[in-house]
């Protein structure tokens, strides 16, 4: 988990956004991981051309020539801990206020365009200068995994053959890393208001902000949708996430996590979404095929069109037996995340409708009413109910009988922890949650 706001000469950590895509990467794709590694992470693949590209068409704001743009980098430089030189530009040709980061040979470069520089008095300054600092910053933590990372999935994004998982990775990735980078122009200027502000007028171009009033405007911004930016997320979230991270460590934590992750969509799964669905389907097949009586061999070959390896039965010779659902034996609830869209809620209905109809020789009604007393005890019954009515040829009457058989769970089954719920402390407990290993 990262920690709360750094200390002078500290570098936030990264989001645990970063450190799960990284090691997803890594263990999803270790050639291309291992390909890319070997790259020289202190630079971009195009750096030659950028710094001709400077040279013949921005002006360089020289340290001497320019104290108020020296006095700004070095202050963010020191509060991050940046030890290379820093440099600055300013492009030519006009256009909306922005900054960028570039990492040459001789010094890490912040390219400013537009009129940025006339906007921000000299704490904003400093508070933009700690933004794009920290780009760099991030790209040179953990032998520089990170950067790493956005390198792949730029690459696997811009290949039309690739999963979408992979493009909605890449967003999500890079929202994670301006959300990483806003809290780097925090710990450069130490105002959460001088941020904001600075965020604010390069987003907008006005020279006048109020910040305690944007503050308010962003509590109303429905956060809790999640952030639909690409590149960047909405700028009234990122006031509002950086807000919650100024005040208490974990609060920001949980508010990057509500931006980038407010869902499990099936309609828009990225790489840790997928891992986690996949895991939640392994759990339900296995669940079902905890009964015995679903047992048969067309049953468990439905199962494993889903996933080739899945043992149906994998307590060991001489072990103890799965339990069975629908008694008091039955072990840990595990139940479908809360975050499940209703899109992903009705594939899992069908995943356990597919079951259900897999064998011809197994009672249809008998199906019908074992798979609607699991769906019950894992919160899928108006699911699967549906899908059944929809797909299943059952008379009024055999739906009379089915539902009159199901058994039902005594009490719901527990909700797990939603994305505005504190962390369990280590060693503590929380319902047994789906999802991958």
């Amino acid at each position: 988990m990262s920690t709360g706001p750094a200390a002078a000469g500290e570098a936030p950590a990264p989001l645990d956004y970063h450190a799960a895509v990284a090691a997803r990467l890594r263990a999803d794709e270790p050639a291309a991981w291992s390909s890319v590694s070997a790259l020289d992470p202190a630079a971009s693949p195009d750096t030659a051309a950028v710094h001709a590209d400077l040279t013949r068409n921005a002006y360089r704001l020289d340290p001497e020539g320019h104290p108020r743009v020296r006095e700004a980098a070095g202050r963010a430089a020191k509060a991050l801990g940046v030890e290379r030189p820093v440099s600055a530009f300013q492009l030519e040709g006009g256009g909306p206020a922005n900054a960028a980061l570039v990492t040459l040979p001789s010094a890490v470069t912040v390219v400013f365009g537009g009129p940025l520089l006339e906007l921000v008095d000299d704490d904003e300054l400093t508070a933009v200068f700690g933004h794009e600092l920290a780009h760099h910053v991030l790209w040179s933590l953990a032998g520089g995994q990170y950067l790493v990372a956005d390198r792949l999935l730029d690459t696997f994004a811009a290949d039309a053959a690739s999963p979408p998982a992979y493009a909605e990775t890449a967003r999500r990735y890079a929202l994670a890393t301006e959300l990483y980078a806003d809290r780097g122009s925090l710990v450069a200027c130490g105002d959460l208001h001088t941020a904001v502000s600075a965020l604010v007028k390069v987003a907008t171009g006005l020279r006048e902000v109020d910040a305690a009033a944007y503050l308010r405007q962003a509590e109303g911004a429905d956060p809790g949708s999640g952030s639909r930016g690409h590149g960047h997320p909405e700028t009234v979230l990122r006031a509002w996430a950086l807000a919650r991270w100024h005040e208490r460590p974990t609060a920001g934590d949980l508010a990057a996590a509500t931006l980038l992750t407010p869902s499990l969509d099936l309609d828009s799964l990225d790489l840790i979404d997928r891992a986690t669905l996949a895991g939640v389907t392994r759990a339900l097949l296995e669940d079902v095929l905890a009964d015995s009586w679903w047992r048969t061999e067309a049953v468990v070959a439905q199962a494993r069109q889903y996933f080739p390896d899945l043992d149906p039965f994998p307590a060991g010779a001489g072990g103890p037996a799965p339990p069975a659902w629908g008694t008091p034996a039955a072990g840990s609830v595990r139940v479908v995340p809360d975050a499940a869209t209703p899109n992903t809620r009705r594939y899992l209905g069908y995943v356990l409708l597919d079951l259900v109809a897999a064998d011809p020789d197994l009672d249809d009604e008998e199906a019908v009413r074992r798979a609607l007393t699991i769906a019950h005890r894992v919160g899928l019954a108006a699911e699967l109910d549906a899908v059944a009515r929809a797909e299943l040829r059952l008379s009024a009457a055999a739906w009379r009988r089915v539902t009159a058989g199901v058994v039902t769970p005594t009490a719901e089954p527990p909700s797990t922890p939603s994305a505005e719920s504190p962390a369990p402390a280590p060693g503590g407990t929380t319902p047994p949650l789906w999802g991958p290993p």
